[in-house]
């Protein structure tokens, strides 16, 4: 299995940073993972993860890039030095979301396709996708977790970190106390 869901507490999000980190964990986990499975041209053999990917896909990962695009990156512009040249960064990773989010739409539709048992007749196309959707996601973490978050461990305040904190978890349907 390439990962089990993520479960936590509330107290996870009291070090907002550190889910963030966690959720590039499995992002990069699902990265390895599409990159066997394109790799293999078997889609079939990986049937029985299918449901986590699909899930992950569908709800995981649009919140994730909700976390960072309503709350994080704003934070960080408001925050950051102009000799940090956050804008540039942020727009770039702004643009990887939307990339993403346009193959991530074609990958569940395929995945789907493959899971109800059917025949594809995209798989060069959806290998292809898998293969641009896990590339792409190792680049934009790289940024992420190389350059975005140890700027948010510098620049953000206390109360910063309170606010994402409780964003996240109200964004996820739990409650949030310090």
């Amino acid at each position: 299995m390439w990962m089990e869901p993520m479960s936590f507490t509330s107290k996870a999000f009291l070090r907002p940073l550190d889910f963030i980190r966690l959720d590039h964990d499995r992002q990069l986990a699902l990265s390895h993972w599409l990159t066997n499975v394109a790799n293999s041209r078997q889609p079939k053999t990986a049937l029985p993860e299918f449901d986590l990917v699909l899930r992950f896909l569908k709800e995981d990962m649009p919140l994730h890039h909700r976390d960072e695009e309503d709350d994080l990156y704003p934070m960080l512009r408001r925050r950051c030095h102009p000799t940090d040249q956050v804008e540039m960064i942020l727009a770039e990773l702004s643009q990887d979301h939307a990339t993403e989010g346009f193959l991530r739409q074609h990958i569940i539709m395929d995945l789907a396709v493959i899971s109800k048992g059917q025949e594809l007749e995209s798989a060069p196309r959806l290998f292809d996708d898998l293969r641009c959707f896990a590339e792409g996601q190792k680049r934009h973490l790289d940024w992420e977790n190389e350059v975005v978050l140890p700027l948010a461990d510098r620049r953000l305040t206390k109360e910063d970190l309170l606010r994402l904190g409780r964003n996240l978890a109200l964004r996820r349907g739990m409650g949030f106390s310090i």
